[in-house]
Formats: structure tokens, sequence, C-alpha cells
């Protein structure tokens, strides 16, 4: 190789190293210029605190404020913190999350309203339940937490309430809430959740007694088991548990839902877990009701098929009557 080979390489390399030096010091004003512009903000507690709480309101939405949507990453827990210091103090405001859930109470009783009932431990057909206004209703549940929060209310109904996570039982068939319905369990996986959602329950629930503690796992009876497919949350009402671990169990359906999210568990024998929303009361009645025609369409079907087959039976009675007429006749 010649003098001049290695000298042009020398200065293309020189050129590259230069180049991707300026590159970098762009890129590195470029990222101070945002980190300072996001956190200059410095004039926001200078405003009037309605002023600060319309632009919050604008900006701002807690989970689920954006329903039907129900997209988990709000600005309000996810991106306002990460923009100023300033915002994350405004994100810890006891306030808004008090008026957020106000919100959602107003927007979606049937959801939210009920779950605060049970943090409060009223009875949905109690006096109280009617006459307790909504501003009341959050305080009592808050101070009902161990520790007292509206921002921790705020995620123990989202959490504990909305969303619900569990076994599945994945089996065709028609579901209504309301309607009890029996089932045998024998396959090794649901022997598996049976197991687990019976755990804590005394003995003589696990023989037919009374099953003191709620005993819910999703019925997923509608194909694909995935995300966006509606389903079922069933309560065991009573439960029969065999030696062997197989299991008569009679399942109350109490809420449909909306599965977010499957997997399997390892060394479950291939259980399917599923975490799942439960729907609002519109979406409710709507699928009670397709819950209702498709069992109507299912009963018609049934009985244009037995009618089917005693047209069938008829026919073939008809011709072997008719054979056998006809073979006296050919006799005589």
């Amino acid at each position: 190789m010649t003098i001049s080979f290695w000298f042009r390489k020398f200065l293309i390399d020189r050129k590259y190293k230069k180049s991707r030096r300026r590159t970098m010091a762009k890129a590195k004003d470029t990222s101070s210029a945002q980190n300072s512009s996001t956190a200059s903000f410095h004039l926001f507690t200078d405003l009037h605190e309605d002023l600060k709480l319309a632009i919050l309101s604008f900006v701002a939405d807690a989970p689920f404020e954006s329903m039907p949507e129900n997209y988990p990453k709000s600005s309000l827990t996810h991106t306002l913190p990460l923009v100023s210091k300033q915002f994350r103090v405004f994100c810890e405001e006891q306030s808004y999350w008090k008026a957020a859930i106000e919100r959602q109470f107003q927007k979606e009783p049937f959801l939210w309203k009920r779950a605060l009932h049970k943090i409060c431990d009223i009875a949905p057909a109690s006096k109280e339940a009617g006459t307790t206004t909504a501003p009341d209703l959050v305080e009592q549940a808050a101070q009902a937490l161990q520790k007292p929060s509206f921002k921790a209310l705020y995620k123990k109904i989202v959490t504990d309430h909305i969303r619900f996570k569990g076994p599945v039982f994945f089996m065709g068939g028609q579901v209504q809430l309301g309607e009890p319905y029996a089932l045998h369990f024998f396959e090794p996986r649901y022997r598996v959740l049976i197991t687990e959602v019976m755990r804590g329950q005394p003995e003589s629930a696990k023989n037919g007694g009374r099953i003191p503690h709620p005993a819910l796992f999703v019925h997923a009876n509608r194909a694909p088991l995935a995300p966006t497919t509606p389903a079922t949350i069933v309560e065991i009402v009573q439960c029969q548990v065999y030696p062997d671990g197989r299991a008569d169990v009679l399942l109350l359906p109490t809420a449909y839902v909306w599965i977010e999210k499957v997997w399997v568990r390892p060394n479950s024998g291939h259980l399917y877990y599923a975490q799942c929303l439960r729907m609002g009361q519109s979406v409710t009645h709507s699928m009670n009701q397709l819950s209702r025609q498709e069992t109507l369409t299912n009963v018609m079907d049934m009985l244009a098929g037995r009618l089917d087959n005693t047209d069938e039976e008829d026919d073939t009675e008809h011709a072997r009557q008719d054979d056998d007429t006809s073979s006296d006749e050919d006799s005589g």
C-alpha cells in the first residue's frame, strides 16, 4: 500500500470523528435546552389557585377519567410528576384525587358507588346507602382506610373493586348475571383452581356448607381467551370437594368484565390467569340482553333439532309401514 492511501484514510477518519463530535455536542445542547424549558415554569406557583386548578384540570386526568378508553397511564400519575418538582407536588394534592373520585361517582355510580359502599361496609339496600351524598361517602371511605388518603382510596377502588385478577375457567356456554348454574371440575388445572379459590375457607365450606368469604374466579365463556374479550366473574355459593381434588360447585355470576391481560402461571397445570376490568352499567345491561337472546336462540335451535328428529322418525316409520304393506300385498 502506498503512503497516499494511508494519508487519505487518515483524513477520512479525522473528518468522521469531527462530524461525530459536532453531532453529539448538538444533541447535548438540545437536551439541555429541553430540560431547562420543562423546569422553567417557575411562575406557575404564583398563579391564582383557581387558575392553577383550571390548568391542571385541562392537562391532568386521573386513571379512568377518559372512559371508555380506560387507559391506565394518565398524565396525572405518569406524565406530570416527571415535568417538574412543582407538578410532582401537585400530583400528591389530596383535593385533586377527592374531586376525581367524586366525578367518577357521578359518571359511573354502578361501579364507584358500589365500591365506596363496600369500603364503608354499607349494605346497598340500606337507608344510609340511599341518603349519603357523594362528598360525604368519599370522605367516609377515605377515613375507613388504615392510612386515610384520597389518593390511596382511588388506588384501592381501581385495584380491588373495578379491576379483578384471578384464575380462569375457560369453557363455552350461556352465562347470565344472577342465574346460578352447576359444574363438575375434574381436569387437573381446575382442581388447582378450586384449591386456590377455596383456600382459607373452613372445612365445612368445602363439604357443602356456607362459604363465609367470597370465592371468586373468571368464567371465560367466549373465545378467544385474549384482551378485549368479555368474560364473567362468578362466585362459588356451594362447593363439594372430593379427596382426589374433583369438585361439584354451584356458581353465581356476579359481574361482566373485559379481559385486559392473560397469562399461564408456572407449575399450575396450565391454568390460565387474567386481569379484568368490570363493565359499566350500560354495557352490563347490553351483555345481559345479548346473553338472554343467545339463550333463547339455543333453546329454539334445540327445539328445532328435536322436531327435525321427530319428523325423520315419522318418515322412517311411514316408510317401514309402506314396506310392510307392500310385502303383505306381494304375499297375497
